[in-house]
């Protein structure tokens, strides 16, 4: 804990301090040498300039973002300070995200909503994971799906959400003549559905154009790349599932060796995706 010197503020009655789960959004590089340092405090109400007393970054961990349970000081004229702030690697950074981050309506809130039927704690933890990862935090939620389809900000999430929801309908009720998914390979599909194009994250220039790299591997091997360590804690506990996730996002399921029916949840994944590009909806 990082505690602020109460002789730093003039401090009124009328001041009060309250906690708030969010997560602190450095600059790239702080230029100040030393607190306080103007930063962005992300909750679900907003997000808000605070003065922070933390010293970045709060962690150490350039890969994630900082999830934290603040002390936050408000003062009569408006201005918030953070005076204290622990970890709490419990919180969900889709739950504390801003809806109004993602630049399509709702977007935010109906991932939440859908990742709730997904009961694995295992596969929960991997998850929230890959969303406080900084790449994924930041690119998710404003991305484009690239230039063909969803071509504009937030139609990555969009259309990730649109592929899961498929996926979650087709899995959850089959028609006769399809494969009746367990709970295990229902959450899988899901959790692959609305990570399938996590690598456009990395994929793309501040102009909009695709890397060198991204041209050369892909984006489905830029984004196993990425999310690597939440993999890696997931194979830790359960590698029959991080092997499965990795198999499926790289669509290398046809002579994969699982207890999982990896096929037959590609070929939904994949035509959810196919259907969801066609459509390629604008939003309203």
């Amino acid at each position: 804990m990082n505690n602020l010197h109460a002789t730093e503020i003039d401090m009124t009655h009328d001041s009060f301090r309250y906690l708030r789960e969010g997560v602190l959004l450095w600059d790239g590089s702080v230029p100040q040498a030393r607190a306080p340092y103007s930063v962005n405090f992300a909750t679900q109400d907003g997000v808000y300039p605070v003065v922070s007393w933390v010293d970045p970054p709060l962690f150490g961990d350039p890969d994630t973002v900082d999830k934290v349970c603040a002390v936050i000081l408000s003062l009569p004229n408006h201005q918030m300070y953070v005076v204290s702030a622990r970890r709490d690697d419990a919180i969900d950074p889709v739950e504390v995200m801003s809806a109004e981050l993602c630049p399509v309506p709702s977007v935010v809130v109906d991932v939440y909503d859908l990742l709730q039927t997904i009961t694995a704690p295992d596969l929960r933890r991997f998850v929230r994971d890959v969303f406080t990862l900084t790449p994924v935090f930041h690119g998710f939620w404003t991305a484009t799906a690239g230039t063909k389809h969803h071509a504009w900000p937030g139609g990555l999430a969009w259309h990730s959400l649109e592929v899961a929801r498929d996926v979650a309908d087709v899995m959850s009720s089959p028609g006769p003549k399809q494969v009746s998914f367990g709970t295990a390979e229902y959450e899988l599909g899901v959790i692959t559905a609305l990570l399938h194009d996590v690598g456009k994250t990395v994929s793309y220039t501040e102009e909009g154009y695709c890397t060198e790299r991204a041209l050369t591997v892909g984006h489905e091997l830029l984004g196993v790349e990425l999310i690597r360590k939440p993999l890696d804690t997931l194979r830790a506990v359960r590698p029959d599932l991080a092997d499965a996730m990795t198999a499926l996002l790289l669509s290398r399921t046809r002579f994969a060796c699982s207890p999982h029916r990896l096929e037959a949840i590609r070929e939904v994944v994949s035509k959810a995706d196919r259907e969801s590009a066609k459509r390629n909806t604008k939003p309203r």
